[in-house]
């Protein structure tokens, strides 16, 4: 009996705190959710901020009146990295590209990964059951092990 009263009380909570979540949603007013809109704004500035393709700016890095300051690649330089620097001696070897990094695994990749997995494991098994009836084969027509073959 006192489970009863467990649930209907868990249940009738649970349909009041609904109910004030809908209704702060749809009556309570708006939702001002200006910390996301003011920093998806920032990145949208930045993100547009030209280098001339021979660097990048960085929502954390510097600026200057309000405005984002290029971090050049080597050889290049300016506000806007446009400017070639014809006594740079620039090492290639030590190039690292800034290119934005591999996005994070999505499920589709894995499920794929899983699907390419399984039927390489598919694969080999059928040629390991192959050779294995190939080997039995040949060993029924030496006369080698005959017996346990009809027994098996």
């Amino acid at each position: 009996m006192a489970d009863k009263a467990h649930v209907f009380v868990y249940v009738a909570c649970s349909t009041v705190l609904n109910l004030c979540f809908i209704l702060n949603l749809y009556v309570g007013g708006d939702w001002k959710l200006s910390w996301s809109k003011k920093a998806a704004a920032e990145a949208e500035a930045v993100a547009a901020f030209s280098c001339s393709g021979h660097g990048r700016a960085y929502l954390d890095g510097l600026v200057v009146n309000g405005k984002p300051i290029c971090e050049c690649n080597s050889c290049y330089g300016g506000p806007d990295c446009s400017l070639f620097l014809p006594a740079c001696a620039a090492n290639a070897a030590s190039y690292v590209p800034h290119t934005t990094p591999p996005p994070p695994a999505s499920l589709g990749f894995l499920f794929f990964s899983f699907c390419r997995f399984i039927a390489q494991t598919r694969t080999e098994d059928k040629q390991r059951l192959e050779r294995k009836q190939q080997a039995r084969e040949i060993q029924i027509k030496r006369g080698v092990g005959l017996c346990h073959y009809i027994w098996e």
